[in-house]
């Protein structure tokens, strides 16, 4: 009797991917796509995902944790439905042949929560001195991991029992975002008199807000601006004035001083 024999190599995972819908609230119009070869996957809680996993070899069988799922062809597909908790699956495959891979393939997945978003502020000082009716420029930058949904200012008057006893609070949007911006820079102005504010000490933040439902808006440092009017901010700068010309005679005196000591030493 004479037998042919035709060896085989191992049926090989070629490629897989990880199609990952995320939560409604993210309001994202497509899902996020990730080759997982590496054999982790990480998603937010709450998102569902399908594997789709293709072989080097027509399929008999496919397995996902010893149990069964629908092959077709060389490819795996399977859906892991509502990830809230880390997991690890194994995936593995017989071919035409009967032939099984040397080991199967391991996935880990990582679920995690949805991060806070963070605001920075430049070209703001954090104390500065405003006339009621001056624009203060500056820009705000807005970074979230799934999208920023919007910026504000908030403003609250410093309380004081004879010059401001009845302080000014309110708030307003600065710039809109949608769920795809994930980093979102803005160029903004501020004006007393454009928000009714009479003349007083405000204590400044910006915020912004995410697409997390129920989340509190992150805050950036206070800011602390002098809100002066016409006559108090001219009063205040003949006071710099006034020290700067103290300072300034201070310095020459010095100098003149220095210059007699220098002929003496000469």
């Amino acid at each position: 009797e004479t037998l042919q024999l035709l060896p085989k190599q191992r049926p090989e995972l070629r490629e897989i991917t990880a199609t990952v819908a995320l939560p409604e609230y993210l309001q994202q119009s497509q899902p996020v796509v990730e080759d997982v070869r590496s054999g982790t996957l990480s998603v937010l809680k709450g998102s569902d995902a399908t594997l789709l996993a293709s072989v080097s070899r027509q399929l008999q069988v496919a397995l996902i944790d010893g149990e069964q799922v629908p092959s077709d062809g060389e490819q795996i597909r399977t859906t892991f439905a509502r990830l809230d908790q880390d997991q690890q699956v194994a995936l593995s495959w017989r071919d035409e042949f009967g032939l099984l891979p040397r080991s199967p393939f391991e996935l880990k997945i990582e679920t995690r929560e949805d991060f806070a978003p963070q605001v920075t502020c430049s070209q703001l000082g954090r104390q500065q001195v405003v006339r009621v009716d001056q624009v203060v420029n500056f820009e705000v930058t807005a970074d979230d991991d799934f999208g920023v949904k919007q910026i504000g200012i908030e403003w609250q008057g410093l309380e004081d029992p004879l010059t401001n006893p009845r302080p000014t609070s309110g708030s307003a949007i600065l710039a809109a975002g949608n769920p795809e911006a994930t980093s979102l820079v803005t160029q903004a102005t501020f004006n007393a008199a454009r928000e009714k504010i009479p003349p007083q000490t405000l204590q400044v933040r910006l915020f912004v807000v995410d697409y997390l439902p129920n989340r509190e808006p992150v805050y950036s440092p206070p800011y602390t601006l002098f809100v002066m009017s016409h006559q108090e901010h001219a009063n205040w700068l003949s006071e710099r004035l006034k020290n700067w010309s103290q300072k300034a005679q201070g310095v020459y005196e010095r100098e003149v001083q220095l210059y007699e000591e220098n002929k003496t030493l000469r």
